[in-house]
């Protein structure tokens, strides 16, 4: 298992001393006293040669894929996505991966951009994204392939099919693992992938399909027994890049969900802090009938409810405006649990605080 090092500064330290052309001299450097022990006058010319180095600022992720600017924008305008600094910074390590012929495993809370992170990647590098749910009940066969049914000049017959991981191969594309940790069968059947190898196995039927360029990533989120996600075992673990992928910052998903709704930028971050502060105090309500998320897409089923009914009714007062955005955000909530003092907490604790009226 390698973990790529996530926070911007370790992987700003690491690619600059090695990987770009304008920081050649002091990898030099660097290299030269780690190696040898070397002559005052060797050691004097090496230090002044690092010193006057121009740095390439250029993102590592960038100069491995040889994109420019422009065609980064061209390849990314052809998916709903945006490259956000959160994501951006881990590029790093995929393209590092890719080059090097090594799968990448995301890990990361729910909603935190891991399944996004491939798609980008996939984008960038002109590959096909080829994703696979694992659920607790994925097999190997629903990876690998086998007889199924197939439209023959519009009559249903039964052939021999390849699955999603032989696919893949074949396209040399980008193959996406979601939930990576809910299936242990799934997960073998694909170790042949993972390995020095680099080889997409269906041993039932013989056939094999090397990986060449193909990227395998997989995404899950963290260790949890209760819903079924496993601790991965060593012998998969150890053949992946590990990256760590943290939820996004309140200002990113203000930037996304605004892009989705019409109200202002104050509203959409009053929604956003207060679902910031349900995620910590969520771990207290007991009695939610399903899981309490706050994501984007909850703070945008907010946004858009409370935008519908501003519209519709015409709403033109600040105050007004502002209750009714309060209510559709509590909303998102109470109608999920069911006992009133939780709802009543909710109310008029995070409610309050994040909108700052004490008359709603």
């Amino acid at each position: 298992m390698t973990i790529w090092p996530a926070s911007k500064s370790a992987s700003t330290q690491l690619a600059g001393d090695v990987a770009r052309a304008g920081d050649v001299a002091r990898a030099v450097e660097r290299a030269a006293h780690m190696l040898v022990e070397l002559p005052p006058a060797a050691a004097q010319k090496l230090s002044a040669a690092a010193k006057d180095a121009q740095p390439d600022t250029t993102p590592l992720w960038q100069r491995l894929s040889g994109l420019s600017d422009k065609e980064i924008q061209k390849r990314l305008s052809s998916t709903p996505y945006r490259l956000v600094p959160s994501l951006e910074r881990h590029l790093d390590a995929l393209f590092v991966a890719h080059t090097l012929g090594r799968p990448v495993l995301a890990v990361g809370p729910a909603a935190a951009g891991k399944t996004v992170l491939g798609a980008l990647f996939a984008a960038l590098t002109d590959k096909q994204n080829v994703r696979v749910n694992f659920s607790a009940s994925t097999e190997a066969r629903d990876l690998t392939g086998g007889v199924g049914p197939v439209n023959d000049g519009g009559k249903t017959r039964f052939k021999e099919v390849d699955g999603p991981a032989l696919q893949a191969a074949a396209l040399q594309a980008t193959l996406t693992a979601d939930e990576w940790n809910l299936s242990k069968e799934a997960r073998m059947a694909l170790k042949s992938m993972l390995d020095h190898r680099r080889v997409a196995i269906d041993a039932e039927r013989d056939k094999d399909v090397e990986l060449k360029s193909t990227f395998f990533y997989a995404a899950q989120n963290p260790t949890d027994a209760r819903s079924g996600r496993a601790a991965l075992e060593p012998t998969i673990l150890d053949c992946m890049f590990v990256v760590e992928v943290e939820a996004k910052p309140v200002d990113e998903k203000v930037d996304i969900v605004r892009g989705h709704t019409a109200l202002p930028k104050a509203q959409v971050e009053n929604i956003a802090n207060f679902f910031s502060d349900l995620e910590v105090a969520k771990k207290k309500l007991k009695s939610a009938v399903s899981p309490i998320t706050t994501t984007e897409r909850d703070i945008l089923k907010a946004a858009r409810a409370a935008q519908h009914f501003i519209e519709r009714d015409g709403v033109k007062d600040p105050a007004a405006q502002q209750a009714i955005i309060a209510r559709e955000t509590f909303r998102v909530v109470a109608d999920i649990l069911v006992d009133p003092k939780e709802k009543e907490v909710i109310w008029n604790g995070l409610i309050q605080k994040a909108f700052n009226d004490p008359s709603l």
